[in-house]
């Protein structure tokens, strides 16, 4: 009995680090988001950590393979034009409060009601915020 349930332990163990060792491996350096040449956003995973990676790379696949889309990759958010209100667009990918997935404002905004006003005020803002510097 104590061998079936040690091979057991060990079948388990090794799973689980099979998952682990499967999983998409963050970017160490800073992603660079760019809308408009003028906007460019530095994302950093490492500020991000308790965030659920599936919050943003959202796509169906996500931790089947390496290869972790982009925002603006072919397919998911790959309409450039501002003035689209459609799910496809990056801007509303970025701004768009409410709906099915959050965006990055909508969930800064979250954050920064739990802080106090100053520190808030850096997380939300459009300009000389953590976001547009």
């Amino acid at each position: 009995m104590k061998r079936l349930v040690m091979f057991l332990f060990c079948v388990a163990l090794c799973a689980a680090w099979s998952v682990a060792m499967a999983a998409p491996k963050a970017p160490a350096a800073a992603s660079k988001l760019a809308y408009l040449p003028s906007k460019v956003v530095q994302m950093k995973h490492e500020t991000h950590a308790k965030v659920d990676c599936k919050a943003c790379h959202h796509e169906p696949d996500f931790g089947k393979t390496d290869a972790v889309k982009k925002c603006s990759d072919k397919g998911c958010h790959d309409s450039l034009d501002k003035a689209d209100k459609t799910e496809k667009s990056l801007y509303q990918a970025f701004h768009k409060k409410g709906g099915k997935h959050a965006s990055c404002l909508s969930c800064h905004t979250d954050e920064a009601g739990k802080m106090d006003k100053e520190k808030g005020k850096a997380m939300k803002g459009c300009n000389k915020s953590v976001c547009h510097p």
